[in-house]
């Protein structure tokens, strides 16, 4: 579910709904933490710098991903800039770099929208801090990030349909549907090995949900080919879109689909 804050530039706090003990230590086995970030279009333009800051910081969080904005950042209208960050332990350092800083500088200045999304952060409390291009301070923050729900995931596999005249396990029709708070997948017509018994896993990455089609006994092979019905219901999900991706036994990508809660 998406929370969005937005304060002055020189203080700000970012809190992630959290479970249990927010002052807990973000875990030392974290997995790597993936960062994009954004410059927006020329927002106003102004011959000189104008005298005081009408800058701020805003934030938008999503499961285990955080987004900083830094509104009306002022530079010189000819400057491309980038965000990057650094994520040790507990600390989090978001430094705005001017990534053409040799080019020729154009007379006048610009306010820009500068973005940086910091995906993949483990469960725990941190302590983030905006440095600008200059090496000026734009604002600090404390971020807890909550424990991924958890989850509940069953299959069901149908007796076989019938023999068809090819054999692709990425044929067939998608379903999905929310009903009591859980999410359903269908994979209708699914096509398999007459002995094998299938079930589907999945996974879940901030609002990116992958459901995996996994043949558990996959010595036993009979002179057959069968259409099947797989299903998989996920409880315990949060309120929010996701994207889902289904994978058959094969690695193959089956489809994918959007559903919401």
């Amino acid at each position: 579910m998406r929370a969005t804050t937005s304060l002055l530039a020189m203080s700000f706090v970012i809190i992630l709904a959290a479970c249990g003990d927010g002052s807990s230590k973000p875990d030392p086995s974290a997995p790597d933490v993936q960062i994009h970030s954004a410059q927006s279009a020329c927002k106003a333009e102004s011959k000189s710098d104008g005298g005081g800051s009408l800058d701020a910081l805003s934030s938008s969080v999503d499961g285990d991903t955080v987004t900083i904005t830094h509104e009306d950042a002022r530079y010189n209208c000819a400057e491309k800039v980038k965000l990057d960050a650094t994520v040790a332990g507990g600390a989090i350092q978001v430094t705005e770099t001017i990534t053409n800083p040799d080019d020729p500088k154009a007379r006048c200045m610009c306010n820009y929208d500068l973005s940086i999304e910091i995906k993949g952060l483990a469960p725990g409390t941190y302590t983030v801090s905006v440095t600008d291009a200059a090496g000026s301070a734009v604002g600090s923050a404390t971020v807890a990030i909550g424990a991924p729900p958890s989850l509940q995931v069953s299959s069901l596999q149908s007796a076989c349909k019938g023999s068809p005249l090819g054999f692709s396990s990425t044929g067939g029709q998608l379903q999905a549907k929310v009903q009591g708070g859980s999410l359903f997948v269908l994979h209708d017509d699914a096509t398999y090995n007459c002995a094998s018994l299938l079930k589907m896993e999945a996974t879940v990455s901030g609002s990116d949900i992958i459901v995996k089609e996994v043949i558990t006994n996959p010595g036993l092979i009979a002179n057959c080919i069968c259409t099947y019905d797989l299903s998989v219901e996920i409880k315990g999900l949060s309120a929010g879109t996701y994207t889902v991706k289904v994978i058959d036994a094969d690695g193959q990508v089956v489809g994918t689909l959007q559903v919401t809660l």
